[in-house]
C-alpha cells in the first residue's frame, strides 16, 4: 500500500480549518480571503487522485460509497440534530432545517468525477478545451441566475480546478537533471517554493480579487478567479511543506495532518457542532459581560464580529467534528466505504 503523503494531509487540514473558520466568522477580510481558495483547493486536490483504471460500473460504485452514502448520513444527522436543537430553543416541535450546509461539495464532486471519467479519455488539449467550455457555461448560468439541479452549476464553476489539480500532480512537464518531473515534484524544491510563495503572496495582497463563493454562485472575473484561487492554493501547498519539514512544528504537523485525514467528516459534521457550540457559548458570554458590567454584545455580534473568538471556536469545532468522524469510522466503517481487513 502506498504511504500517505502527509504534506497533502497537512494542506487539507489547513483548508478544512479555514472552511470552519469561514462559517464561524462570516464577515470582513477573513471571509473574503478564505473564500477565494478554500473550496477551489478541495476540488484541486481531488484531481490529484483521480484514477480511471477501473471499469465505469466499478468506478461508479466506489464513488457512490465514498461520496453519496456519506452525504446521506451527514444530511440525516443534520436534520435530526436541527430538530433537537430547535426543540431546545423553542420547547416545541419544529420543521427541521433541510439546508445541507457544506456537504453540497460531495454532490458536486460526484458530478465532477462522473464527467471527468469520460473527459479523461480525451487528449490533454481537448480535456483543457472541455474545461474552458464548462467554465464558460458556468459564467453564462451565473450571469442569468440559473442554478442547475444537483449543484451542476457549481460543478462547472469548479471543474477547471479539478483539471488543474490532475495536471499539477500527474503530468511530467519539467525536466530536472534529465529526469521528468510533475509540477508537484518541482514544488518540493525550496528555492522554487519560496519564489512561488512570494509571487502568490504579492498577487493575493496587491491585486483586488473579487468575491468568490462557489456554493452561492458568486463568480468574479476570470483573472480574479484563477489568480486569486490558484495563489491561495499554491501558498497552502507551500506552507504545508514548511510545516512538514520544520522540526519544532511537530505538534502542529500532527494536528493538521489529522484534520486533513478526517476532513470529510469535519466538512459533514461541523455545521451542527457549530450551531450547538454557539447555542451554549453565546448566552454564557452575554452573562459574563453583564456580571463584569461590560458593553453587552448581541448574539449576532458574538457569532460574526468576534474574530478572536471565531479562531478559538473553529479550533474547538474542528476537533469535536474530527473525533465524531474518527469514532463513527471505527464503529460503522461500511457507512464510509471502509472495509476492515481480517
Amino acid at each position: 500500500m502506498k504511504e500517505r503523503d502527509l504534506t497533502i494531509d497537512i494542506a487539507k487540514g489547513i483548508c478544512i480549518y479555514l472552511v470552519v473558520l469561514g462559517h464561524c466568522h462570516n464577515a470582513g477580510l477573513i471571509r473574503h480571503y478564505i473564500y477565494l481558495f478554500h473550496m477551489p483547493f478541495f476540488f484541486f486536490v481531488s484531481g490529484f487522485f483521480f484514477n480511471r483504471k477501473d471499469g465505469f460500473i466499478k468506478f461508479l460504485k466506489a464513488k457512490f460509497k465514498r461520496l453519496l452514502i456519506p452525504f446521506c448520513v451527514y444530511w440525516l444527522f443534520s436534520i435530526t440534530a436541527s430538530e433537537g436543537i430547535g426543540i431546545l430553543q423553542t420547547k416545541t416541535l419544529i420543521i427541521p432545517d433541510t439546508h445541507i450546509g457544506a456537504i453540497w461539495f460531495l454532490i458536486s464532486l460526484w458530478n465532477m468525477y462522473i464527467i471527468h471519467y469520460f473527459v479523461s479519455k480525451m487528449s490533454g488539449i481537448w480535456g483543457g478545451i472541455s474545461s474552458i467550455i464548462r467554465l464558460g457555461i458556468a459564467y453564462y448560468l451565473v450571469e442569468n441566475k440559473v442554478a442547475l439541479p444537483l449543484y451542476l452549476t457549481q460543478t462547472f464553476m469548479a471543474y477547471p480546478f479539478f483539471i488543474l489539480g490532475n495536471f499539477f500532480y500527474k503530468s511530467k512537464v519539467f525536466s530536472v537533471n534529465g529526469i521528468r518531473n510533475t509540477c508537484y515534484e518541482v514544488l518540493q524544491s525550496r528555492k522554487v517554493a519560496c519564489t512561488l510563495f512570494v509571487i502568490a503572496l504579492l498577487f493575493m495582497s496587491l491585486y483586488p480579487c473579487e468575491q468568490l463563493d462557489i456554493k452561492e454562485l458568486e463568480l468574479p472575473n476570470v483573472f480574479s478567479l484563477i489568480i486569486g484561487a490558484f495563489s491561495g492554493i499554491l501558498m497552502t501547498m507551500i506552507v504545508s511543506r514548511f510545516v512538514f519539514e520544520v522540526r519544532f512544528m511537530a505538534f502542529i504537523k500532527r494536528a493538521l495532518s489529522k484534520l486533513g485525514i478526517y476532513s470529510i467528516h469535519i466538512l459533514g459534521f461541523h455545521f451542527v457542532v457549530l450551531t450547538l457550540a454557539y447555542y451554549i457559548v453565546t448566552p454564557l458570554i452575554i452573562r459574563i459581560e453583564k456580571i463584569l458590567m461590560l458593553p453587552v454584545q448581541t448574539g449576532e455580534d458574538i457569532k460574526f464580529n468576534s474574530p478572536y473568538l471565531a479562531i478559538f471556536m473553529a479550533v474547538l469545532i474542528s476537533y469535536i467534528s474530527l473525533k465524531m468522524g474518527e469514532y463513527s469510522e471505527k464503529k460503522w466503517p461500511k457507512l464510509w466505504g471502509i472495509h476492515k481487513h481480517k
